[in-house]
């Protein structure tokens, strides 16, 4: 039996959000998916106690307001609730290594994830992340 698993993805390029959607339906279509194209629509869900936390959040770096950096400050400052703070994959078009450096300092990311998604890699994140730890590197 297969668990079903929950990703949450903050993007604000609608198109990219579109692709990811589509590609759920097509090749992970006993997951779920919700979208968010702000940081602060995102927070203001997860900060919901009834929200059902996700499994990993596919967050992008750049955009604009809150940036992901910025989302990730705040998730990981102490006042949030522990319990509620997800699993992260950064997904962005980065290759500043600055960027997977600095990525390092959270210890809620698990995989800093290239543009475009490659839906086997997801796999095996989200498989490892409804397990255990996932031991997916950074760099």
């Amino acid at each position: 039996m297969m668990l079903k698993r929950f990703v949450l993805l903050i993007d604000d390029d609608p198109v990219l959000i579109y692709i990811v959607e589509q590609q759920f339906k097509k090749q992970l279509p006993c997951d779920e998916l919700l979208s968010f194209q702000s940081a602060d629509e995102a927070l203001d869900y997860l900060s919901n106690p009834l929200s059902t936390l996700p499994d990993l959040i596919l967050l992008d770096i750049n955009m604009p307001d809150k940036n992901g950096w910025d989302f990730l400050e705040i998730i990981n400052d102490g006042s949030w609730d522990t319990t509620r703070v997800p699993k992260v994959a950064i997904l962005s078009s980065s290759v500043d290594p600055l960027d997977h450096t600095k990525s390092e300092k959270f210890s809620n990311v698990v995989s800093f994830l290239t543009k475009p998604l490659n839906l086997d890699t997801l796999k095996t994140i989200l498989n490892n992340s409804t397990t255990e730890e996932i031991s997916q590197p950074l760099s």
